[in-house]
Formats: C-alpha cells, sequence, structure tokens
C-alpha cells in the first residue's frame, strides 16, 4: 500500500475507481466488486482510526494543561 498523504488519496482514488468498474461491468453483487470494496473498506477505516487517535491525543494534551493552571 501506498504510504503518504497524497500516495494515500492516490491509493483510495484507485481503488474507488476498480470498485466503480467492476460494479459497472460485472454488478454490484459480483464478488470481485465487492472485494474491492472491502479493501477500500480497511483503508478508510483505518485513516478514520489514524485521525481519531490524533485528535484524542491532541485533546488530551489540551485537558491536561487545563488541569495543571
Amino acid at each position: 500500500m501506498v504510504q503518504g498523504v497524497v500516495g494515500m488519496d492516490d491509493n483510495i482514488n484507485y481503488l474507488r475507481s476498480e470498485m466503480i468498474r467492476a460494479g459497472l461491468e460485472k454488478g454490484l453483487t459480483h464478488p470481485e466488486t465487492i472485494r474491492w470494496s472491502q479493501r477500500l473498506d480497511v483503508i478508510l477505516i483505518d485513516e478514520q482510526l489514524k485521525k481519531l487517535q490524533k485528535h484524542i491525543v491532541v485533546h488530551n494534551k489540551d485537558s491536561k494543561k487545563v488541569q495543571k493552571r
């Protein structure tokens, strides 16, 4: 898998376009379409978890600064 923000966006766009292509050519319930969808889901969920973890870390740091005052 491609790393980095730009690379990750490219990877997401690639997976999305392959999923759409498979869906249009073979149908939305075809196993190939489902596989592309599942691959995309894994990447999107991973990215959302990373964003959430960063938010939690920032929030926790801010909370500690307020408590010290």
